[in-house]
């Protein structure tokens, strides 16, 4: 049995638009597991409860509301040696203001030789917005806030298989883990940007929206204590906005990471290095701004570097190391920052670092009896 008991209580300013909110939740899972007959064949049930009071204001918009929700689940889990593994699992909730939901999923395992195991998962999923407090970034901005119609429940249905697979290469593993994953919306809440620059408008998906992730990851240990970690993800998200499917804003179409980490024989000194690729994406429409304040359609790919250096003791640890290396930084973030109060003032518009380069050291101290 898990119980969890919070609250969050918040109050902020950001130029002329007050927002305040607080939150009280309540949880509580009541969790059983069995064997049938075997290991092979697992069982998991229970019951859930989920209680949210959400006292939530901007300005004069109102979103305070109550979300009781209790609900059940079943999963059974079938495994055949360690070679096969299949999981399939129903729950079902009800929500005091949108009804009641099942949501199935279902998961396969499947290893047919040593060296490759591959993973695949489907399911549905449904979530509750907190549309206020999920896009407070937002009203860093002189845009008015404007709720064309309440939020509903937001529906997706998700699917995705995974790829791992293991080889001998001079004597030592090199991993490789291949992804994809897909997400359909059913139901999104919508953040329109696009309709006025002197507005943001919420509302509910009408239309297609949908997400793909592909992902590849290497790891391979070079020469004794010398990791190699690379990784590259490819990004398409689109949602119907004001009428037309676009990419979604602010997002990069790719990222991508190297890593390198060297640990000396006698780990007493550790060397890391990192590379991160983030690639270009959508910004809002800003054709509707004067002309001195417009910017492009999209913000281009731009690299990071971070390093550190760390001497082990044998009670303690000493390191020093620098963030952004290049000292890349956004160019003008802010829209017409001298009038913080003008219609066309706008801080929201962040895409890639603020800062240049950073400098830390630091000491860690391990205490054992």
């Amino acid at each position: 049995f898990i119980i969890s008991a919070s609250n969050h209580d918040q109050e902020s300013v950001f130029g002329l638009k007050k927002y305040n909110a607080d939150q009280q939740n309540l949880y509580a899972n009541l969790i059983f597991i069995t064997y049938i007959k075997s290991t092979s064949h697992s069982i998991k049930a229970g019951i859930s409860y989920n209680l949210d009071n959400y006292n939530e204001r901007l300005n004069s918009i109102n979103q305070d509301r109550n979300e009781s929700v209790p609900g059940g689940y079943f999963e059974y889990t079938y495994k055949y040696l360690e070679k096969v593994t299949l999981m399939g699992g129903l729950r079902y909730d009800y929500h005091n203001n949108f009804g009641g939901f099942f949501t199935p999923r279902a998961h396969i395992r499947y290893q047919p030789f040593d060296q490759l195991t591959i993973r695949a998962s489907v399911g549905k999923g449904f979530r509750s917005p907190s549309v206020l407090s999920e896009n407070s970034y937002l009203l860093a901005s002189s845009r008015q806030i404007i709720f064309l119609e309440n939020p509903k429940m937001e529906e997706a249905l998700n699917y995705g298989i995974n790829l791992t697979q293991r080889y001998k290469l001079f004597d030592k593993e090199l991993t490789i883990n291949t992804d994809f994953y897909r997400t359909i919306f059913k139901n999104q809440v919508v953040v329109d940007m696009d309709k006025d620059v002197n507005s943001i408008y919420f509302y509910n998906l009408k239309g297609d929206s949908y997400s793909n992730s592909a992902q590849i990851e290497i790891n391979y240990p070079l020469f004794n204590g010398f990791e190699v970690n690379a990784a590259w993800r490819i990004n398409d998200v689109k949602t119907t906005i004001n009428g037309k499917l676009e990419q979604k804003p602010l997002l990069s179409k790719y990222k991508g990471l190297i890593s390198l980490g060297y640990k000396t024989s006698l780990k007493k000194w550790q060397f890391d290095y990192s590379v991160q690729f983030n690639g270009g994406g959508h910004l809002p429409d800003m054709s509707g701004y004067p002309a001195a304040l417009q910017r492009k359609s999209t913000f281009p790919a731009y690299t990071i570097m971070n390093a550190q250096i760390t001497k082990y003791f044998r009670k303690f640890e000493v390191y020093v190391g620098a963030e952004n290396l290049t000292g890349y930084m956004q160019k003008n973030p802010i829209i017409s920052p001298n009038d913080p109060y003008s219609p066309y003032f706008d801080a929201s518009m962040v895409w890639g670092p603020l800062t240049g380069r950073k400098f830390y050291a630091g000491i860690r101290m391990t205490i054992t009896k």
